[in-house]
C-alpha cells in the first residue's frame, strides 16, 4: 500500500520594505519638489518680478509719483523672505489704494501683463467749480473736492462746511441738476452759487441772481428763464436785475434793483416783484 505524499507550502517571509522605497512616499515626495520648484519659479525667480509699470492717462510729476507707489505696493513677503512676484499683487486693492492716495484720480484701472509688466490706465478729475468754506478746492462733476486752488474764473461754490481733499461735499441728487445748470447756462457768467435745500442761488457777474429749485425740472426752469429774459427783461435793464425766481411751476418772478435813495426807501427794496404767467 502506497504512502500519501505530504504537500506543505513553504511560505517565504518577505523582509518588509522601508517607508522612503514605497510608491506612495515617491509620488507625495515627487509632488512636494514640484510644487517647492514651482512656487520658487513663480515667487522668488525675477522672470515673474515685477520689473515694468507704465501709467496712462497723466503725466509729469503725478505719473512718476503713481509708478513708484506701485513699485512699493508691488513688495512682498512670504514668511521672512521679499518678492516683487507679480502674481502676489491683487489689481482691485493696488486700484483703491492709488484713488485713497491721490485725490486728482478719477479712475484707476489695474492691467498685469505677464511676466513683469503692470499698466494702470487713469482718469483724471476735471474742475466744475471751486468749493469754498475756510479755503477753495477744486470740485468735480461727482461733488468730489480734489485739490486746493487759488480763486479764478470758475464759478465759486459757497460753503461753511469744513473738508478735506477726496471728500465728497455734494451729494448726487443736486450736483446733477448743478451741472446740468452751468451746462444750460454756459452764456451766463456765472460768479457764485449757493446752495440751500432745496434752492440752489446763481449770482451772474452783474450782480444779479437766479433761483432754482433742484428737485424739479431744470429744464422747465431754463426755458422759463429765457423766455422771461426775451418777454420781460430789456436789453438796456437787464444789468439792473436784482433777481429772477424760477422756483415755482406756472410762475416767475423778477425783481429790479432800486435807484431810490435809502432814505426814500428804507427797506433797501426794489421795485415791487413782477409775476409772469408762464403756460
Amino acid at each position: 500500500m502506497k504512502k500519501k505524499k505530504s504537500f506543505k507550502r513553504i511560505y517565504k517571509r518577505r523582509s518588509k520594505k522601508a517607508f522612503y522605497k514605497k510608491r506612495p512616499f515617491k509620488i507625495g515626495l515627487l509632488g512636494t519638489v514640484i510644487v517647492f520648484v514651482f512656487s520658487y519659479f513663480l515667487f522668488f525667480s525675477q522672470i515673474f518680478w515685477v520689473e515694468k509699470i507704465k501709467v496712462l492717462g497723466i503725466d509729469g510729476e503725478l505719473q512718476e509719483e503713481i509708478k513708484r507707489f506701485v513699485e512699493e505696493e508691488s513688495i512682498s513677503s512670504i514668511l521672512f523672505f521679499q518678492t516683487r512676484a507679480i502674481s502676489l499683487l491683487q489689481p482691485s486693492k493696488v486700484s483703491n489704494n492709488i484713488l485713497e492716495t491721490y485725490p486728482l484720480i478719477n479712475s484707476a484701472v489695474v492691467d498685469i501683463v505677464l511676466p513683469d509688466t503692470i499698466i494702470i490706465k487713469t482718469t483724471k478729475r476735471e474742475p466744475i467749480a471751486l468749493w469754498c468754506s475756510d479755503a477753495c478746492f477744486k470740485i468735480d462733476k461727482y461733488g468730489v473736492i480734489f485739490k486746493e486752488s487759488e480763486k479764478s474764473e470758475k464759478p465759486i461754490i459757497d460753503s461753511t462746511k469744513i473738508a478735506s481733499l477726496g471728500e465728497t461735499v455734494i451729494e448726487k441728487d443736486i450736483m446733477i441738476p448743478l451741472i446740468e445748470i452751468l451746462k444750460e447756462l454756459e452764456d451766463f457768467q456765472i460768479s457764485r452759487i449757493d446752495i440751500s435745500t432745496p434752492t440752489i442761488r446763481i449770482t451772474t457777474r452783474e450782480g444779479w441772481d437766479i433761483l432754482f429749485v433742484y428737485n424739479q425740472s431744470i429744464l422747465d426752469q431754463i426755458i422759463k428763464l429765457r423766455m422771461t429774459i426775451k418777454e420781460k427783461i430789456p436789453i438796456d435793464k437787464i444789468d439792473t436785475l436784482n433777481y429772477i425766481d424760477l422756483r415755482f411751476d406756472d410762475r416767475v418772478f423778477f425783481k429790479f434793483q432800486s435807484t431810490k435813495p435809502k432814505k426814500e426807501n428804507p427797506r433797501g427794496s426794489a421795485t415791487c416783484a413782477t409775476l409772469v404767467y408762464m403756460g
